[in-house]
């Protein structure tokens, strides 16, 4: 994931091609998005500072030897999985660094291969890996088998699990997600998130995390809220953050092929999120004015009920973080830095 925009993203939705265009360009600004649904409001007003001591441990020297260009970092039982856009594969350690295997045949559009990986879900000895940009899903055995893959309209950023099925966040569509069952049929498609949200579908991208009770959160990359779901696909609660921002309005322009929109800017990103025992974890990004005062913490919430619990400060300035118990795994300046609270 993105977490710092340097450029503006434009999706045609007519094409559904990606563009880069300069911040020069004439845009028209569209009004703020209004939430669907009824918000839970979190009793803390502002961050409860936890002063946790982290050591660095050897493991995160082990990853190193085996890692090009790391962008996503995820823990499946007692696996750690890396996507790494260096060679455009997903690949398998150990919690202790230990190269198992990669995952996946590199960059192109044939079987097992490509175009980007924008997400991946494990389940069991099943991996399904998400490229956005080549529009499919493909499936192997965490050992790197390839199986097989399936196409996806009009293209899936996220991808989670959803009882026994798969959900997968969709852009540019009407509706935000959609259930897929294994092989990738289309059982239906929800998520009316905001109003003017083909307009805005920009403003919703952001994260799935899977909940231990099959159900899923959803976590905007641009707004402060929750959105926890039932094993059903049907909204359970949704909730304020502690940072209580709401989803902005996005920009557009007309072009030959059709409406370009581009993604909203924010000092204050929300990042991937993971479950552990029963806490859910969301990284939370602050671009400062300069590099030096730029940060993450993670927040930390009751994954059954939403409610906020406190935030630390991780030791590295991080794109992604994982918490395993008492360790860490934090995604910081192109290397896996492991932690663990002592």
């Amino acid at each position: 994931m993105n977490i710092v925009v340097t450029v503006i993203a434009i999706l045609l939705v007519v094409t559904g091609v990606v563009v880069f265009l300069s911040k020069e360009d004439a845009l028209i600004s569209h009004k703020d998005p209004a939430i669907k649904h009824a918000v839970l409001a979190q009793t803390h007003r502002e961050r409860v500072w936890s002063e946790w001591n982290y050591r660095p441990v050897e493991a995160g020297k082990a990853f190193r030897d085996s890692l090009l260009n790391p962008l996503i970092v995820k823990i499946y039982g007692e696996h750690v999985y890396v996507a790494d856009h260096g060679d455009m594969k997903v690949k398998r350690f150990s919690l202790d660094g230990e190269f198992l295997n990669a995952i996946g045949n590199g960059v192109g559009e044939g079987p097992g291969e490509f175009g980007n990986i924008t997400d991946f879900y494990v389940r069991g000895e099943d991996i399904w890996i998400v490229s956005l940009r080549s529009r499919n899903v493909s499936r192997f055995n965490v050992d790197g088998t390839y199986r097989s893959r399936f196409l996806t309209s009009p293209g899936a950023l996220r991808v989670a699990g959803l009882a026994e099925h798969l959900v997968m966040m969709m852009m540019g569509s009407p509706e935000l997600f959609q259930e897929v069952d294994t092989t990738g049929r289309v059982l239906k498609s929800f998520g009316d998130i905001v109003t003017d949200q083909r307009v805005n579908f920009l403003a919703l991208q952001g994260t799935l995390g899977s909940l231990e009770d099959g159900g899923f959160v959803y976590v905007p990359e641009y707004a402060g809220y929750l959105y926890l779901f039932d094993r059903a696909g049907e909204i359970e609660k949704v909730v304020q953050t502690i940072d209580r921002i709401p989803f902005p309005g996005t920009t557009s322009r007309q072009t030959d092929s059709g409406i370009a929109f581009r993604a909203p800017e924010s000092d204050v990103v929300f990042g991937m999120v993971n479950v552990d025992a029963g806490v859910l974890y969301e990284l939370v990004y602050f671009k400062k004015s300069t590099l030096e005062e730029r940060y993450s913490v993670l927040d930390r919430y009751d994954a059954s009920s939403g409610a906020y619990l406190s935030t630390f400060r991780l030791p590295v300035r991080s794109i992604d973080a994982q918490v395993h118990g008492d360790r860490i795994y934090c995604l910081s300046k192109g290397e896996i830095v492991v932690f663990e609270r002592e």
